[in-house]
């Protein structure tokens, strides 16, 4: 799919219309990465999430800390 950028001051917006946040699961917020010549967007995490990802990549560190 192509899309046309919009002017919007000394800017350009990418228009994300319905159909792209329904399909992302959005509402308002959109996390943006960067990745070889690519721009990706992807529906931020929850909180849940996050503290899971930061769980399984810091138990052994939470483990010594508890000590």
């Amino acid at each position: 799919m192509t899309r046309k950028l919009v002017k919007t001051g000394n800017s350009s917006a990418l228009i994300v219309d319905k159909t792209m946040k329904e399909h992302l699961g959005v509402t308002d917020e959109v996390e943006v990465a960067y990745e070889k010549g690519r721009i990706v967007l992807r529906r931020p995490m929850t909180v849940r999430e996050a503290s899971e990802r930061s769980g399984k990549k810091f138990r052994e560190a939470y483990k010594r800390l508890a000590e």
